[in-house]
């Protein structure tokens, strides 16, 4: 057999493993579902129903009015557009491009560990724990653009330490590196933190021109669609970067934080799972420096160390497995190849040495125990969430859909609704309108700003979550609460209860009409409360 062809069918095991896994989530949620696809978070309906609007209406908005920078991942959402220009709007898309890009993760996993010089049966097994430590059955049927990001990740930042391992000055090396550069920061934005230390890596290497041209090129998709998001009226970077970034104010004290890195300590604190990872490569790292490993290992582990650090000082963790998964991929994928590299694993006469390999084996478990605990709760909670989005958010994109058609509404998740309901929107948060996106920016949002904002849009109701309002003042005193639909076992929604409020005393009257006609097409786990519950 081949080399070629003993990795593609070493990588077989884990593929299947993974392709099980994913089938088992999607039968489990489509049980849950009536038999319809439901992603388990609305922030998928919010690449769908921008993708949507760009192929049917050439508008990159969450609505066809007008244009909004809700997506923090352009290719991902442009991916969208082109298939749903080409073959049609489907629910299914995304999940189809994700099992794509999960496949080629988990092959791409396992020829690293092969080059790294794991054993085949070593490899393949390692494989299949790293498609489930990393979550990857999960990010597939999120139907997001993580698995895609995994995917570049890996490849950028392998190809790239081995750029400045190597004295070969050669271009298609550096091109390809080049290129995935720009296609990880127009992925996710975080991929930013990649690019920022395989160009560091390229510095300490002495590749100065490697580096300028990886550090240039890999920010030019930032700085492009930031300045055509400016040109549409929107703000340099995508609102969802803005309103969710983590970074200390500009104070004193938040200075001192921010050069101490204390944003980035304790998260990690929160994040066991991360932070044993990264002491596990760390440690791996300093043995691999003592035994003179190859410099391509080190590079890695700095790139991997850096990159963590720099995610957990300026941006958020969790948020259903999702936005650190990526790290937790390339630090398992690091650690194996630096395990893999260490002399005591290499058999000796025969036999490697006991005592290191049972302590080896020790630190694993202790090290994975928060990562296999992480793991299982994905697979466990994924089903349940889909039930959560399906008996809220899409239950109020139908249902404004058959009501509220072309109306104005404030809300404030925008996914579902704008991709289901043809619907215009004030949104409460700030992901896909720029005026309350700017008020919250500017420390200027309260209950009254919100009024004013609903006022001038004409809105007629809004569904939302009060206590998002909490710290702004609350629910503005003249809307009127007419209902909620509560779920029984949320795991992924901002509140158990979806709230609904008449904005305008006309507004009332039609919106309890408009519910008690619906409630009755409502999953039966919804607990329905309300004054509208009288007229049934």
């Amino acid at each position: 057999m081949t080399v070629e062809r003993e990795r593609v069918w070493g990588a077989m095991p884990a593929a299947a493993a993974y392709w099980t896994a994913v089938g088992a989530l999607l039968y489990a949620g489509l049980s849950r579902t009536a038999g319809r696809l439901v992603y388990p978070l609305d922030d998928t309906y919010v690449h769908m129903a921008m993708a949507k609007n760009m192929a049917w209406h050439g508008v990159w908005g969450v609505t066809s009015e007008h244009f909004t920078s809700a997506s923090s991942s352009p290719l991902w959402t442009g991916l969208l557009a082109i298939s749903y220009a080409i073959a049609g709007v489907s629910d299914w898309t995304p999940l189809v491009l994700n099992l794509a890009a999960g496949t080629a993760v988990v092959f791409s996993i396992h020829r690293l560990l092969r080059e790294a010089g794991l054993a085949p049966l070593a490899a393949s097994v390692a494989s299949i724990a790293l498609v489930f430590l990393g979550t990857l059955p999960t990010l597939t049927v999120l139907g997001m653009e993580h698995s895609l990001h995994v995917l570049i990740t890996l490849w950028f930042v392998w190809l790239g330490v081995r750029l400045a391992a190597t004295r070969d000055h050669a271009l298609r090396p550096l091109l390809i590196v080049v290129a995935l550069g720009a296609a990880l920061t127009l992925t996710r934005y975080e991929g930013a933190f990649a690019v920022m230390c395989v160009t560091g890596v390229l510095v300490l290497a002495g590749r100065w021109r490697a580096a300028v041209a990886v550090a240039v090129i890999g920010a030019l998709p930032i700085v492009v669609y930031g300045l055509w998001s400016q040109a549409q009226g929107g703000f340099l970077l995508p609102n969802s970067v803005l309103l969710k970034a983590a970074t200390p104010p500009l104070t004193a004290v938040g200075l001192v934080q921010l050069f101490a890195f204390w944003p980035a300590l304790t998260s990690l604190a929160v994040n066991p799972h991360l932070a044993f990872l990264l002491l596990t490569v760390l440690a791996l790292a300093l043995a691999a420096h003592r035994q003179s490993s190859s410099p391509e290992r080190i590079y890695l582990a700095l790139v991997f160390a850096a990159s963590t650090l720099l995610h957990m000082q300026f941006a958020r963790a969790g948020w259903f497995y999702r936005y650190e998964t990526y790290l937790v991929v390339l630090g398992l994928v690091t650690a194996s190849m630096l395990i893999a590299d260490q002399e005591w694993s290499r058999p000796r006469a025969g036999r490697a040495p006991l005592a290191p390999v049972l302590a080896m084996l020790m630190l694993a478990g202790v090290v994975s125990f928060p990562m296999v605990r992480r793991a299982v709760n994905a697979l466990r909670q994924t089903p349940v969430a889909v039930s959560n989005i399906f008996e809220q958010q899409v239950q109020a994109g139908l249902f404004l859909g058959e009501f509220y058609q072309g109306r104005r509404v404030a809300v404030n998740d925008v996914g579902a609704i704008g991709y289901l309901a043809d619907v215009r929107l004030l949104d409460v948060w700030g992901l896909a309108s720029a005026d309350t996106a700017s008020l919250k920016r500017s420390g200027t949002f309260t209950t009254s700003a919100l009024a004013a904002l609903a006022t001038r849009d004409d809105a007629e109701i809004a569904i939302i979550y009060p206590s998002w309002l909490g710290e702004y003042g609350g629910v503005p005193a003249a809307w009127q609460k007419v209902g909620e639909w509560r779920v029984t076992d949320n795991v992924v929604l901002g509140e158990n209860g979806m709230s609904f409020y008449a904005i305008t005393a006309e507004a009332r009257d039609r919106l309890i009409a408009n519910l008690t006609s619906y409630s009755s097409k409502l999953p039966a786990a919804v607990v329905q409360e309300g004054v509208y519950l009288a007229h049934r």
